[in-house]
């Protein structure tokens, strides 16, 4: 196919303000494809709350998988897929199709809609599988629970309490708490574990806790960052579906920056979210058809408060 009008550029990319973190539908998409890289039309897609181990071991004993889904969808003729979380919280997306051994992927934790890229599916049939991003864990099963402990999850900048956050032992997501009001929490600690925490709008961070350690510890959780912007094509105007994705520069080497991707929508805007702090990034847009465009996107700066 002969190539397209080169996509030009970003215009008005603006800071956005960190995310509200009030409950919503969350909107998944992607789109499904075999081991090389065809549509997998009408593939059923669930979204089901993500177990935790203890809860893994019930369903198993009772012959089920997983929990009910609360959402479902199928494929189209291209592979293409869209489904809803009913708000933030921690999930997981079946995909089952006929001659395919079903594939899984969770969410830990889904805090604002998300795009995914190509979900690949194996040929055969049997027994389901779980994704590389499958958990694992110690057998607690008949095991006297653990004592609990408070902590609190804050803003790092205001100290404010954030409320609704989430909070999770990092070998079982599933176990997560959320916090109340006043961004307290109240988690068992099973000996030396790592916790992490995360909110919509921030980085997520993790905290070790000691063995025989009393205390839950208090996470300051610092502001995510976000972009928006328009992709455009030479002759200015705009362009829908582009793929734009943010990667850190890798000069800077900083730990826990990770990239970001959004796609443009109709008007040819889109948005860019969670991008670390003080991080020089590179925007690249890619879409069928299109001259490929970059951007370099200098440090945004930390937000203020007040």
């Amino acid at each position: 196919m002969r190539p397209g009008p080169a996509v030009t550029g970003f215009l008005a990319v603006l800071l956005s303000l960190p995310l509200s973190g009030r409950a919503e539908p969350l909107g998944v998409s992607g789109r499904i494809v075999d081991a090389h890289g065809r549509a997998v039309a009408g593939a059923r897609v669930e979204l089901a709350p993500l177990a935790s181990l203890v809860e893994e071991r019930r369903l198993a004993l009772a012959g089920r998988a997983q929990p009910d889904p609360v959402a479902t969808a199928v494929s189209d003729a291209s592979g293409g897929f869209s489904i809803a979380a009913p708000g933030p919280g921690m999930w997981t997306l079946t995909v089952r199709a006929k001659g395919f051994v079903p594939g899984r992927r969770s969410f830990v934790p889904l805090l604002e809609a998300e795009e995914l890229p190509a979900l690949r599916l194996n040929e055969g049939a049997g027994v389901e599988t779980r994704a590389p991003d499958a958990r694992g864990g110690p057998d607690t099963t008949g095991k006297p629970s653990p004592e609990r402990s408070a902590g609190r999850v804050l803003d790092r900048q205001d100290r404010r309490p954030l409320a609704g956050a989430f909070v999770w032992p990092a070998e079982d997501p599933g176990a997560f708490v959320r916090t109340d009001e006043t961004g307290t929490y109240s988690i068992a600690l099973p000996g030396q574990a790592k916790l992490r925490a995360a909110a919509a709008g921030y980085q997520s961070a993790a905290e070790v806790v000691s063995p025989g350690g009393r205390q839950a510890p208090t996470f300051t959780l610092v502001p995510a960052l976000g972009v928006e912007g328009t992709v455009v094509d030479a002759a200015g105007r705009p362009v829908a579906g582009v793929l734009v994705t943010a990667k850190p520069d890798p000069k800077q080497r900083v730990p826990g920056a990770s990239p970001a991707r959004a796609r443009s929508r109709a008007d040819g805007r889109f948005t860019l979210r969670r991008l670390t702090p003080g991080v020089d990034f590179l925007l690249r847009a890619t879409h069928p058809g299109f001259v490929p465009a970059e951007l370099a996107l200098p440090a945004p700066p930390s937000q203020t408060s007040g």
